[in-house]
């Protein structure tokens, strides 16, 4: 808005400039009226009128700059107060654990800003069980992309360390399943958490979301309401093999099969890539330009 603001103060500039360079040009006894008005002095006054507002303009830009960075000092401390607050939020509770000292071993699927806030709470749990005479030490360790082979690596690299227990968020079931099995065989404690569970594992327990499918059908309820039930959608489907993610995509497909008016055009996975992601969507957009939504 600023920016338009001084395009619109120069244009005035220009246009006051041309009225006093032909102020003068009517018959002769005007030019003599106005001969107390040089044009001279008419260059003058613009030349001043312009330097006031070049440097009123180079005050806007110093302000804008400073609002920029003021809302960049506010995201930062906004970004802050979220962590506090989740922090406060958690309580360990009366649980008296049964010795003095732990080390735990987690492992997610990918490096991703989602699991920075499962870190908070661990964190936070951390803290409260330290002001209770409780030392708690962990890893939290991911593939950079969502790579299950590389995940299972980890895992075992994990329960060498001798844990005292290893939390998975599982990124395939399949391939997972079975280290879990061998590592509870050996006296290790597993458990998953987050998105990704193995039910039919020997883990010991599951913290997490527990209706993914119900999850996806909600959003498809969502996008088919917001498209008016009818046209051309397309899909990002996360990572192959993902449970959460095939979960979300039944529900998905449960949905769509309810409305006939609806064609899913064009899915791809992103597996859980934020560019990778982007890229797919201007794709989808290009390839498909009467493309209503995307799931």
């Amino acid at each position: 808005m600023k920016k338009v603001k001084k395009v619109l103060a120069l244009l005035l500039i220009v246009v006051f400039a041309f009225s006093l360079l032909t102020t003068g040009c009517g018959d002769k006894d005007k030019k003599e009226e106005a001969s107390d008005t040089p044009k001279e002095d008419a260059k003058e006054e613009v030349k001043e009128e312009a330097k006031d507002d070049a440097e009123k303009a180079k005050d806007d830009d110093a302000e804008e700059a400073k609002d920029d960075d003021a809302e960049e000092v506010k995201e930062e401390t906004s970004d802050e107060k979220l962590k506090t607050d989740m922090a406060t939020a958690i309580s360990v509770g009366d649980y008296e654990p049964k010795k003095d000292e732990y080390y735990f071993a987690y492992t997610y699927k990918l490096i991703h800003p989602w699991y920075d806030a499962i870190k908070v709470g661990i964190d936070a749990a951390v803290a409260q069980y330290a002001d209770k005479g409780v030392k708690i030490t962990y890893d939290y360790t991911a593939p950079v992309t969502a790579d299950a082979v590389e995940q299972i690596n980890m895992i075992e690299s994990a329960a060498a360390k001798n844990p005292d227990v290893v939390a998975i968020d599982v990124n395939q079931v399949d391939l997972t399943v079975p280290i879990i099995s061998e590592l509870t065989a050996n006296g290790v404690k597993v458990l998953t958490f987050s998105g990704g569970d193995a039910v039919d594992s020997d883990r010991i327990a599951f913290i997490g979301n527990t209706d993914n499918k119900g999850d996806g059908a909600k959003l498809a309820e969502i996008l088919a309401e917001a498209i008016g039930y009818e046209g051309e959608v397309a899909c990002l489907d996360g990572t192959i093999g993902a449970s959460s993610h095939e979960e979300r995509i039944e529900g998905f497909n449960e949905v769509m099969a309810k409305y006939p008016d609806i064609t899913v055009v064009d899915r791809q996975r992103d597996d859980d890539d934020l560019e990778k992601a982007v890229q797919l969507t201007e794709a989808f957009i290009q390839k498909h330009p009467n493309l209503k939504g995307i799931w």
